[in-house]
């Protein structure tokens, strides 16, 4: 089995077109650059791979790297089948049996329908596996400098596989390219014991969220509310 290389430091947000010296925060320097004397190769963005020796991501920006040796992982890299699709309008339809199939999130059925009617107005953001909508994203954009994820589900058989990374992604490039400088997103607090809710909060994590504040009786006593929030 090859070595897989840890690079410490590394941020996922790779920028592909900025310059290095005028990028403000600091990039892991890619082994496979300085040992060819080069310095335009980028190893991923948001964990998606363009680099042969990406092998992943390690809680929370490390690169896995696994230069100058194969990559064991080269056959996954690009096996995902999932496209994303939007954003679009009136998918409520599209997107309840999603909803539904996710009773440990959304087992009120008020909440539910309403979040069904918030989705036919929200630009929403599909996951394709040919001709199956698989996963969705929909989005609260509030004013010109903050959005929110109202909604995102996938169906449970398409857990652990990145999805909701490229629908997250793909959300963001929607925002930057309208000049919104926030995004937040509202799940339930740490104070619950949710085992579930406890996976959403280390997704939103992971992908470069930050707690801002606990509502404890926003959506009532017994569930209290945690604001997270990144910056675009």
């Amino acid at each position: 089995m090859p070595i897989i290389k840890t690079l410490p430091g590394a941020n996922m947000d790779i920028d592909l077109a900025t310059p290095a010296d005028q990028i403000e925060w600091q990039q892991a320097e890619c082994p496979w650059n300085a040992a060819e004397g080069e310095n335009n190769r980028k190893c991923a963005v948001k964990n998606i791979s363009i680099c042969p020796y990406f092998c992943g991501i390690r809680y929370l920006d490390q690169v896995l790297c696994s230069y100058p040796q194969p990559n064991p992982y080269q056959d996954r890299v690009h096996a995902s089948p999932i496209r994303i699709e939007g954003p679009k309008f009136v998918q409520g339809a599209v997107c309840e049996p999603i909803i539904r199939s996710l009773p440990e999130w959304f087992g009120i059925e008020i909440a539910i329908q309403e979040y069904v009617v918030d989705i036919a107005e929200m630009p929403t953001f599909l996951a394709q596996n040919q001709d199956e909508t698989v996963g969705f994203l929909t989005l609260k954009i509030p004013n010109s400098f903050t959005a929110e994820i109202h909604v995102m589900g996938i169906l449970p058989q398409w857990h652990q596989q990145g999805i909701g990374r490229q629908l997250l992604c793909s959300a963001e490039i929607f925002l930057h390219r309208e000049n919104i400088e926030f995004l937040q997103v509202k799940t339930l607090s740490a104070s619950h014991p949710d085992s579930f809710y406890a996976q959403t909060r280390l997704f939103y994590l992971a992908m470069g969220f930050v707690p801002l504040q606990e509502f404890p009786g926003l959506w009532g006593t017994e569930n209290p509310c945690l604001q997270l929030i990144k910056k675009l």
